[in-house]
C-alpha cells in the first residue's frame, strides 16, 4: 500500500509467522489481520503540546522514512495551524490535548471542533489527556484516548486510557536510549499488542522532555527494519483498525470457477470508520496466480501473494461496507500490487518486469530504492527528468520479494514486490 495516501497508510508486508484476530462472524476460510499487514504487533509514535520541531524536524524525518505520526494538539499552546494543515496532508495525524491544557479537562468537544474548523478532512478522533489525568467523557466524543503508564496494551484495549511509554526523557519513568525505544517495537510482537511512544519536544523543544533526532531516526529505521513483524501507524489508525477488525463480519456471497464475491461488513459509523482491513484467504492450485486481481466495489485494491509456512495465500486490503469484494483468478492482469484507495493514480504499479512511477506525484528529484526484508539495499536508482520506470530484469538477489521506496525528499512512497 503506498504510504503517502490519506487514511490509508501501510506497507504491505507478510511474514512467516502471523498473527489471526478470532472472529466468529470470518467465515472460512477467510481470515482477518489482528494487526494491518498481518503483522505480530504494531507501534504508534505520539507527540504531545505542539512544539515547534515537531513540525519542522520531526515531521520531515517521519516522510523520510515513510512512516507517519501524531501530532496531539492543544489550543493553549498556540498551534500552527498551517504547519498542522501541512503535515495532515502528508498523512499525519492531528488530534487533541484539549483546548486550555489543564488537569482533569473536559472541554473534549470543543477541542475536536477547533481542530476539524483549522484542518479540514481531520475528523480528530483521538484525545490525549494533559498530565496523565484521565476525566471520564473523553468516549462520548473520541475513538481512543491516550495515557501514560506503560506498554504494550493489548490487541483489544482499554479505549478510554490506553497506555503509553514517555520517551526522551528519564523522568516520570520516561526511557532515553535506543535499547529501551527498540524494546517497545520488541514487546509489542512478543505480546501480540500495541506499543504506544509518547513524545513531548523534538531535538532542542524542551530541557527535560525532548527526543533527539537520531534517536528517532534509529528507531524508526528499526521498525523498518521489522516491517514483516510490526506495524507503525498513527494512533487514531491503530485504534480504528482495532474496532473494525473486532466487529467485522466476512463471508462468501458468491462463487463459481472464475471469481469469488466476498461480503465485508460491520456496524460501525461509515464515515469514521473506513481503514482497510487485511483479509487473507488461501491460494487454490486451480487458481491462474499471475492473473488474480482483487476488487471492491469495482475499484482495483491493494493485493499480493505470499508464503505463510510454506502455504500461498492471498491477501488483500478492503474496506467494512465498502461494497463487494470479487476476486477473479481468470487470464486477466498480473497481481495488482499499488493502488489508491481516494480514487488518484497509484504512485507505484508493478507492470510485468517494470516499476512505473506516477511524476505527478512526486517533483523532479525522484530515487528509487530497491531493498529486501532485512532492510538492506540492493540497488539505487535516480530517474531522470524524462523517465518513469525502472526495468527489473537483470536485478539478481535473493529472495523472492522486495521493497520499492520512491521519494523526491518530500513525498515517499512504497511498495512490496513480489515475484
Amino acid at each position: 500500500m503506498t504510504i503517502n495516501l490519506l487514511h490509508f497508510r501501510s506497507l504491505l508486508i507478510a511474514g512467516t509467522m502471523t498473527c489471526v484476530v478470532s472472529a466468529g462472524s470470518v467465515e472460512k476460510p477467510f481470515e482477518v489481520g489482528t494487526w494491518a499487514n498481518f503483522c505480530k504487533g504494531a507501534v504508534s509514535h505520539t507527540f504531545d503540546d505542539n512544539t515547534s520541531n515537531q513540525l519542522s524536524k520531526g515531521v520531515p524525518l517521519f516522510n523520510e522514512k515513510g512512516f507517519h505520526m501524531t501530532i496531539f494538539t492543544s489550543q493553549a499552546f498556540k498551534p500552527d495551524w498551517d504547519g498542522l494543515k501541512a503535515a495532515f496532508a502528508k498523512g499525519h495525524e492531528i488530534g487533541s490535548h484539549s483546548v486550555g491544557h489543564n488537569e482533569n479537562a473536559t472541554d473534549f468537544a470543543a477541542s475536536q471542533k477547533a481542530i476539524q474548523d483549522k484542518i479540514p478532512g481531520e475528523l480528530c478522533i483521538s484525545y490525549a489527556y494533559p498530565y496523565c489525568q484521565y476525566p471520564s467523557g473523553a468516549s462520548n466524543v473520541y475513538v481512543a484516548s491516550r495515557g501514560c503508564e506503560g506498554y504494550p496494551v493489548s490487541k483489544t484495549p482499554d479505549f478510554n486510557n490506553i497506555k503509553a511509554q514517555i520517551t526522551g526523557t528519564t523522568q516520570y519513568s520516561g526511557v532515553n536510549d535506543i535499547q529501551g525505544m527498540n524494546k517497545m517495537v520488541d514487546a509489542a510482537i512478543q505480546e501480540n499488542g500495541w506499543s504506544v511512544y509518547l513524545h513531548h519536544g523534538v531535538e532542542g523543544d524542551y530541557q527535560f522532555a525532548a527526543t533527539s533526532l537520531n534517536l528517532l531516526s534509529q528507531n524508526l529505521d528499526y521498525i523498518a527494519k521489522n516491517r514483516d513483524k510490526v506495524w507503525c501507524e498513527t494512533f487514531g489508525n491503530v485504534a480504528r483498525y482495532i474496532k473494525e477488525r473486532d466487529a467485522v463480519t466476512v463471508k462468501k456471497k458468491a462463487s463459481d470457477d472464475k471469481s469469488i464475491t466476498v461480503e465485508i461488513t460491520d456496524n460501525l459509523d461509515n464515515k469514521i470508520f473506513n481503514y482497510p482491513l487485511s483479509i487473507r484467504l488461501p491460494v487454490e492450485n486451480t487458481w491462474d496466480k499471475p492473473s488474480v486481481t482483487v476488487k471492491q466495489a469495482g475499484k482495483d485494491v491493494q493485493d499480493t501473494i505470499v508464503s505463510v509456512d510454506g502455504k500461498e495465500y492471498l491477501m488483500f486490503q478492503a474496506v467494512p461496507d465498502g461494497g463487494d469484494v470479487v476476486i477473479t483468478f481468470g487470464a486477466t492482469t498480473s497481481v495488482k500490487n499499488s493502488v489508491s484507495f481516494n480514487g488518484n493514480a497509484a504512485p507505484i504499479t508493478r507492470l510485468r518486469s517494470s516499476l512505473v512511477i506516477n511524476r505527478q506525484q512526486f517533483s523532479n528529484n525522484i530515487s528509487v530504492t530497491l531493498f529486501n526484508l532485512d532492510g538492506k539495499t540492493i540497488v539505487c536508482y535516480k530517474l531522470k527528468n524524462d523517465e518513469s520506470t525502472v526495468d527489473l530484469n537483470g536485478i539478481t538477489f535473493s529472495g523472492s520479494t522486495f521493497i520499492a521506496n520512491v521519494s523526491d525528499g518530500v513525498t515517499t512512497s512504497s511498495l512490496l514486490v513480489h515475484r
